[in-house]
């Protein structure tokens, strides 16, 4: 089971790596010293991982932990829309310098599955995880994704999205949850929430481009994992009372990503942070509340 902080680990690699300042001329030297430098930089990463998270915790035996049933699978989504995201950025950065797009997509699929492969495979031989096919599962299914569309389409057509609002669940056990708004945005699944956004193909010019329908889920009233009742400090808290519930969404949003200006600094951080969903109003559909329109909707 990959932890949140050490999921975030490969998408700060990548985006370090891939800065545009590594870009160069396909016929450069420097160029093929870059293109090594993520997977350079992966390998190295995971006896520092291994030191860091895992040996106090090894144990003999590989063994599995079946964690699908926990956080309304929000920590699937994460795994999926990270390794989509890695993939999205390293492949762009090979066609920048050079790669053929095909090439570039196979190239991104193949180091991240790979690094992360080896990550949960450390999960197996961990006391404290264990391996999780349904992790493993959702991090196919996000390369699944990126992949499939870069050899139809030739690019991301149905991009995932990120957005963060923060909840007043982490305040009941900040220690699981988050202490401060950054920790929340890694550790408080109350708070997230992941889309699927498509272009508007069918409206006129630049707009069918632009403008996007988004389709996201969430969920609330998470205290713990798999239910409300938690021990800490030999203390019994339980918060049962707090309903536990599913959320969908439907919204409008804008790629960010693939706008062109001409400014070339702004380029860069629409492409760089182009994966966190634009704010619009939603209609917002969960048991306790039925359907609703939320006038803002992060």
């Amino acid at each position: 089971m990959l932890t949140n902080l050490r999921r975030f680990l490969l998408p700060v690699l990548v985006c370090v790596v891939t800065h545009p300042s590594f870009s160069f001329s396909p016929d450069s030297s420097r160029s093929t010293v870059a293109k090594l430098a993520l997977p350079a930089v992966m390998a190295a990463s995971l006896p520092v991982l291994y030191h860091a998270w895992y040996k106090p915790y090894t144990e003999e035996h590989f063994h599995f932990f079946n964690d699908n049933a926990e956080w309304f699978q929000m920590d699937k989504l994460g795994h999926a829309f990270t390794v989509n995201l890695i993939q999205d950025r390293y492949a762009f950065f090979l066609q920048q310098n050079g790669y053929s797009s095909n090439k570039a997509a196979n190239r991104a699929c193949l180091y991240s599955l790979g690094y992360l492969t080896a990550i949960e495979v450390m999960d197996g031989f961990s006391r404290g995880w264990g391996f999780s096919a349904g992790d493993m599962a959702a991090n196919l299914a996000g390369s699944l994704l990126f992949w499939a569309q870069k050899k139809t389409w030739g690019q991301q057509k149905i991009q995932m999205r990120f957005s963060f609002s923060p909840s007043p669940y982490s305040k009941l056990r900040p220690a699981l949850l988050g202490r401060s708004l950054a920790e929340s945005i890694l550790k408080d699944y109350n708070g997230q929430t992941y889309w699927l956004s498509f272009p508007m193909s069918f409206l006129p010019g630049k707009w069918g481009q632009t403008l996007m329908l988004s389709l996201g889920t969430g969920a609330k009233g998470m205290i713990g994992a798999r239910n409300n009742m938690f021990y800490e400090n030999t203390i019994t808290y339980d918060y049962s009372n707090i309903p536990r519930f599913r959320c969908w969404y439907l919204s409008a949003d804008i790629n960010i990503r693939d706008l062109h200006t001409k400014k070339k600094w702004l380029n860069t951080l629409f492409r760089t942070f182009g994966f966190i969903r634009i704010p619009f109003p939603a209609l917002q559909y969960a048991k306790p509340y039925g359907i609703r329109l939320l006038p803002w909707m992060f």
